[in-house]
C-alpha cells in the first residue's frame, strides 16, 4: 500500500491506489467503523481522530494511524463492484494529486552538488 495525498472538491485527503483507482482512506475507515459499530456521532469522531486527512499529521500520530490505514485499505479491497462505493473510490481524472507532504516543516539544501 502506497500512501498519497490528493485534493477533492478543495479538500485535502489521504489515499492509496487500488486496482487503478484511488481509495479515500479516511472515508473507507469511517465506513468500516460505521458498519462494525453502527451509526453514532462517537463512531464518526473516532474515525476523524484516528485518521487525519493531512499526511503530515497522519505520519506523526504513529502506529495507530498506520493500523487504521491498513484496516481501511483491507475494507476497501473487500467492497464489491456492486456495492455503493461512491465517496470511497475515485478515478484518477476526478482528483488532483498533490505532493505527499504539502507543507514540509523544514527544507534543507546544500550547495555541495
Amino acid at each position: 500500500m502506497r500512501l498519497l495525498t490528493f485534493e477533492l472538491n478543495g479538500c485535502q485527503r489521504v489515499g492509496a491506489e487500488l486496482d487503478g483507482r484511488i481509495v479515500d482512506l479516511q472515508s473507507a475507515f469511517a465506513l468500516s467503523v460505521l458498519t462494525t459499530v453502527g451509526f453514532s456521532a462517537d463512531a464518526l469522531s473516532r474515525a476523524e481522530r484516528l485518521f487525519p486527512s493531512d499526511l503530515t499529521r497522519f505520519l506523526g500520530c504513529g502506529s495507530g494511524c498506520f493500523d487504521a490505514a491498513r484496516s481501511a485499505y483491507d475494507f476497501a479491497t473487500r467492497l464489491s463492484e456492486g456495492m455503493a462505493t461512491r465517496g470511497i473510490f475515485y478515478e484518477e481524472r476526478e482528483i488532483t494529486r498533490l505532493a505527499p507532504i504539502t507543507r514540509p516543516p523544514k527544507i534543507i539544501c546544500l550547495g555541495l552538488n
